[in-house]
C-alpha cells in the first residue's frame, strides 16, 4: 500500500562495500528503524515492516526525540466519534456493543495515519483483516467491519477523510434459518419442562411475535383490556394487538400474583421478582432449553418471531396484516416468509396430495 506519510526524510549512505543504503527519519521523532523481527524484511515506505515501525514510533512505543506522539491517526477519529452525538445518542446497549468492536479496531488500526485511510490500498488490508478474524467468528468479524464503516462514514461527513474504504464490505457470515421453526411438539415440550420464569416470556413471544427486548421491557401500563400497546424500541413502530385466549389466561395468572391496577412495574420478573437483565435471561433460557432436551435443535428465542410469521401466513393472514402485527414493512414480511417458509412440510404435504389426486384422475381416464 503506497501511503504518502508526511515528514519523512530519506538519507542515502555509502557502504564500505561500495553499495548504498538508505536511512529514514521522521521529523520531530528521529530514526525509523525496523522493529524486532522485521530486520530482514523489505524496509522502505510502502512496505508492511516500514509502516509498523512508523506506527510504533508515533504511538510512543519507540522513544521519540522531541515529542511523545502526534495527532492525525485513526485513534483520534475513533475517540472523537465516541464523544459525538452519533454515538452518545445510541441506546446504552448499542453503545456497549459498539465499544467492544471499537476496541478491537483500536488495537489493530489505532496508529494508522489518517492519510492512510484515504489511500485505496487500505481497503484490501481491511478486508484481509476481516477475513482472518472471520476464521474464528464470521458474525463478529462482519459486525466489526460494519461498525468501522459506520465510523468512517461519520468521519467522511465531518470532512476528516475523503473516502470510506470500509463501506459495503459484503458478508462472510450467512445464516439459513429456514428450518428453525418451533413445531407444536417442541413448543409443548418446552412449556412442560421449562423454568417457571420462562413460561410467560415464551407465551408472549409465540402469541405476539415481538422482539425479546420489547418483551423483557414490557410494563403493566402497556397491557390494557387484553391488548398489547407499545412502541417498539428498535424501529419506533407503534403496536396495538389483541391477546389470544392462551395469552389472556397467562397474563391473568401473572396479575393474580400481585399486580395492582395502575401499577407500571415490569410484567416479566425473575425468580427474585426483579426485572430481567438480558444476560441473566439468556442463562435461564439456556437452562430451560437443556431441560427440555431442545438445546441440540439450534432453536433460538428469536426464532419464535419467525414461527409466528409462518403461523400467521398459514392461517391465511395477508402480508399487510402480518406487517401490522409485527411492526414490519410488507417487503420485510415477504423476505422473512421466503426464509422461514423455505421448508414448509404442510405445504409440501398438500402439494403431494394434489399430485396423487391428479395421478389417480389420469389413470381413470386412460
Amino acid at each position: 500500500m503506497q501511503v504518502k506519510l508526511k515528514g519523512i526524510n530519506r538519507v542515502k549512505k555509502k557502504l564500505a562495500s561500495g553499495g548504498f543504503n538508505y536511512h529514514y527519519y521522521l521529523k520531530g521523532f528521529g530514526a525509523i528503524k525496523p522493529l524486532p523481527g522485521d530486520e530482514t524484511k523489505p524496509f522502505r515506505p510502502g512496505t508492511t515492516a516500514f509502516l509498523r515501525a512508523y506506527n510504533a514510533l508515533i504511538s510512543g512505543m519507540v522513544p521519540a526525540l522531541k515529542v511523545p506522539r502526534v495527532t492525525g491517526t485513526f485513534r483520534d477519529i475513533l475517540t472523537d466519534y465516541m464523544h459525538a452525538s452519533a454515538f452518545t445518542q445510541l441506546k446504552p446497549r448499542t453503545q456497549k456493543d459498539y465499544t467492544a468492536h471499537i476496541n478491537v479496531i483500536l488495537d489493530k488500526w489505532g496508529t494508522l495515519p489518517i492519510e492512510a485511510l484515504d489511500d485505496v490500498g487500505v481497503r484490501p488490508l481491511f478486508l484481509k483483516w476481516r477475513d482472518e478474524r472471520a476464521k474464528r467468528s464470521p458474525r463478529q468479524a462482519d459486525m466489526t467491519m460494519t461498525i468501522m464503516g459506520t465510523i468512517l462514514k461519520w468521519a467522511l461527513d465531518e470532512g476528516r477523510i475523503k473516502h470510506n474504504y470500509a463501506a459495503k464490505p459484503g458478508k462472510t457470515y450467512s445464516s439459513n434459518r429456514s428450518e428453525m421453526i418451533w413445531t407444536q411438539e417442541q413448543q409443548d415440550v418446552f412449556l412442560a419442562k421449562c423454568d417457571a420464569s420462562m413460561r410467560l416470556p415464551f407465551l408472549i413471544a409465540i402469541n405476539t411475535g415481538q422482539r425479546r427486548g420489547d418483551i423483557l421491557n414490557l410494563t403493566w401500563d402497556k397491557v390494557k383490556d387484553n391488548r398489547l400497546a407499545l412502541k417498539q424500541a428498535k424501529r419506533g413502530k407503534a403496536i396495538n394487538l389483541p391477546f389470544t385466549e392462551e395469552l389472556t389466561e397467562a397474563i391473568e395468572l401473572e396479575r393474580q400474583r400481585g399486580y395492582k391496577a395502575g401499577d407500571d412495574d415490569y410484567v416479566l420478573l425473575n425468580t427474585q421478582r426483579n426485572p430481567w437483565k438480558e444476560t441473566a435471561f439468556d442463562a435461564a433460557w439456556g437452562r430451560s432449553m437443556t431441560r427440555a432436551g431442545l438445546k441440540s435443535t439450534g432453536l433460538h428465542f428469536h426464532d419464535l418471531r419467525g414461527t409466528v410469521v409462518t403461523m400467521l401466513s398459514d392461517s391465511g393472514a395477508s402480508n399487510e396484516e402480518i406487517a401490522v402485527t409485527l411492526g414490519w414493512s410488507r417487503t420485510y414480511v415477504e423476505r422473512m416468509l421466503e426464509i422461514y417458509k423455505a421448508v414448509d412440510t404442510e405445504a409440501s404435504n398438500r402439494a403431494i396430495e394434489k399430485l396423487e389426486r391428479a395421478k389417480k384422475k389420469a389413470k381413470k381416464t386412460t
